[in-house]
């Protein structure tokens, strides 16, 4: 039994004497979710020049260190907003690999395809759609990001931003 679980049965305990079930079973929850954040950095039009299909490597930014769930990601546009386009598609992928085979095909976990539906605003967390027979996430497994363009695109600016992953303890 691990320490945190300890700390829980005891509070669990306590406030289940005094009739407040629904208070414990709350602060079990949360005491089990943590966030990651990551910053998302792009290569802008000037960087690479116009014509170019740009894909941004994908960037390792957290080993989970218990088996976990995904809950919510978010990405946030610092920089500028994003207007969206139907014909040069970027989308933001959170990806998964589990275990000792990161080496294997990652699996997206979460995903936000920038057409003009998608449009972000500065400032205004955009919710990424979780492909949910993907969210579970073995422990010491890695969380990667990349965000890539559809084939044939051209460069289109997309803002730099924060990546926010909420992931629940199983």
């Amino acid at each position: 039994m691990s320490d945190l679980d300890k700390i829980v049965g005891t509070l669990e305990g306590q406030l289940h004497s005094i009739g407040a079930s629904n208070v414990a079973d709350q602060l079990k929850r949360t005491l089990r979710r943590f966030e990651v954040r990551h910053r998302i950095s792009l290569a802008t039009n000037a960087d690479v020049g116009v014509g170019v299909n740009v894909n941004v490597t994908e960037k390792v930014f957290f080993r989970v260190p218990v088996q976990s769930k995904v809950v919510s990601a978010y990405f946030t546009a610092d920089t500028a907003n994003y207007a969206g386009d139907n014909t040069n598609v970027r989308t933001v992928a959170v990806r998964k690999r589990a275990g000792s085979a990161f080496g294997d095909t990652a699996a997206t976990v979460a995903s936000l395809t920038g057409t003009t539906d998608n449009a972000l605003t500065q400032w205004v967390p955009k919710a990424l759609t979780l492909d949910t027979a993907q969210t579970t996430i073995a422990a010491n497994s890695i969380l990667s990001a990349q965000v890539s363009a559809n084939a044939g695109s051209t460069t289109i600016a997309f803002p730099a931003g924060e990546l926010v992953i909420t992931l629940e303890e199983l």
